[in-house]
């Protein structure tokens, strides 16, 4: 019975196995700097729908058919291409760093803009900060020259001494 049940398993693997046909090239053929092209675009698409689809439709920004307009192409001819470059692994495989290489540059030069403007706003502060002291020293410095402060107010420690007693008389 066993064998019976291998002999049929064999069988059904050989009738299984089929030859796959490659994927041919589309009609309306995009050419791989373009595709890169039209991949970084999704990328960045895709990152701004996730993070502000508000400012996307305040701008009158469609993600949904953003890259058709922007590349003159139909959802058929994307889907085709994309198809065609997916079933070359390597191939797709080198768009796609060539992708990711493109939004870490993107990513260091806003990082790089985004600390020159945090160092900026940071001097500024500085700046009005020795302001304000100097300020404050030209005006009546015998008048504020140490305030005084307050490590544990007269409330909060009654409220601490209400709540040990109560607890005590738990006990």
């Amino acid at each position: 019975m066993r064998g019976l049940y291998a002999l049929f398993l064999g069988f059904l693997c050989l009738i299984s196995c089929q030859d796959i046909p490659p994927v041919e090239k589309p009609g309306n053929f995009i050419d791989e700097n373009t595709m890169e092209s039209i991949l970084y675009e999704s990328v960045l698409i895709s990152s701004a729908r996730g993070y502000n689809v508000a400012q996307l439709k305040l701008l009158g920004i469609q993600p949904e058919t953003y890259i058709y307009d922007k590349f003159d192409i139909d959802s058929l001819t994307y889907a085709q291409n994309l198809a065609y470059y997916t079933a070359d692994v390597d191939l797709y495989k080198g768009i796609n760093a060539k992708v990711l290489a493109r939004v870490q540059a993107e990513l260091k030069v806003n990082d790089s803009i985004e600390t020159v403007q945090k160092k900026e706003q940071d001097s500024l502060r500085t700046l009005k900060a020795k302001e304000v002291k100097a300020r404050f020293k030209q005006k009546d410095s015998t008048k504020f020259k140490e305030i005084p402060r307050r490590l544990v107010t007269d409330t909060f420690s009654r409220k601490m001494i209400q709540v040990k007693e109560d607890s005590s008389e738990l006990d």
